[in-house]
């Protein structure tokens, strides 16, 4: 018999074996610090993630679902949308349906915390299923990937390895101290976006997060990517755009023609998810950059109603995924 426990966060007393075993779920070689376990699950400027963890009968964590709390803006109403953190559960408890008990245990806890809905990713195997599903609706517009490879004899040699996935490179300790201004903005009132102030992209891209993370900042953009690659190819990530207010389209334009051209003198590839139906997604194609179908699935759950038809303008980017 396992237990499923719910709650906001993760107690200090978990945090080493959270740690120990997501690192072998995972299969990583690296196992998380404290300090990173309390970043991700407890310090999020809007809210400690809704973790669901399932311990055996020795009270070791065997599996973890958890969802990051998140507002999402539009116009003048504010909601909050639950997204994926963390899944994994522990080879030799597999297939006995833990994930989806773990899951159900967040929708139902997430009614009691003011959430308006969640945001699921699954996997290719389970679209059908949640296709069929009547509690989950797949966002009609769909995430694109965007890329811009740099041309060259020794780069198209690597080209084929652009259906490989992307590995993101880790900082190993490197302190990170961005400047966020809040001069600069992402989004439209007229769409459903994240709430990125500096507040929360300070949290979000300042240590410990492990990623190597760099931003690119001008008179009238700011531009910020994760470094990775994609087997030879050294690919940079933009995780998002930002543009400063009262920026006019061809000066912002511009500025970011010379941050790609900076990017491409280092980098074999630039790519960028994006909605498709996002007017940067418009503003990059202008640059040359082709547009791809993305592996991302994006299903959205309502908890309680209040958000209706407006999650069909949902937009999401980069900033939306958490990359760590």
């Amino acid at each position: 018999m396992f237990e499923i426990e719910v709650r906001k966060g993760v107690d200090f007393r978990d945090f080493k074996v959270l740690a120990k075993n997501r690192a072998l779920a995972y299969r990583h070689c690296h196992i998380e610090s404290d300090a990173w376990i309390d970043w991700k699950f407890n310090k999020s400027p809007f809210s400690p993630a809704l973790v669901a963890l399932v311990r055996n009968e020795e009270s070791e964590i065997i599996a973890c679902n958890a969802y990051g709390i998140l507002e999402y803006k539009r116009e003048q109403e504010v909601y909050r949308i639950a997204m994926p953190y963390e899944t994994f559960v522990l080879d030799g408890f597999q297939g006995v349906g833990l994930f989806g008990k773990m899951l159900h245990e967040i929708g139902n806890e997430a009614k009691h915390h003011s959430i308006d809905g969640l945001l699921f990713f699954p996997n290719h195997q389970s679209l059908n299923s949640l296709r069929r599903n009547e509690h989950w609706e797949e966002l009609k517009a769909p995430i694109r990937y965007l890329i811009k490879p740099k041309f060259s004899i020794k780069n198209l040699v690597k080209m084929p390895d652009i259906r490989m996935n992307f590995v993101s490179l880790r900082g190993n300790g490197l302190v990170r101290n961005f400047d966020f201004k809040e001069k600069f903005f992402v989004e439209s009132n007229q769409i459903l976006h994240l709430n990125s102030g500096a507040k929360y992209l300070d949290w979000r891209f300042n240590s410990p997060t492990q990623n190597l993370y760099r931003k690119f900042s001008g008179a009238f953009s700011e531009v910020l990517i994760r470094e990775g690659t994609r087997g030879r190819l050294k690919e940079a990530q933009i995780v998002f755009v930002r543009r400063s207010s009262g920026c006019q389209n061809p000066a912002f334009k511009d500025e970011l023609e010379k941050t790609i051209s900076i990017l491409l003198n280092e980098f074999d590839l630039i790519g960028m998810p994006i909605s498709g139906n996002d007017e940067i997604h418009k503003t990059f194609k202008s640059m040359g950059f082709i547009s791809l179908h993305s592996r991302t699935n994006v299903f959205f759950q309502s908890i309680n109603g209040n958000l209706g038809a407006v999650s069909n303008d949902l937009r999401l980017s980069g900033l939306d995924f958490h990359t760590y």
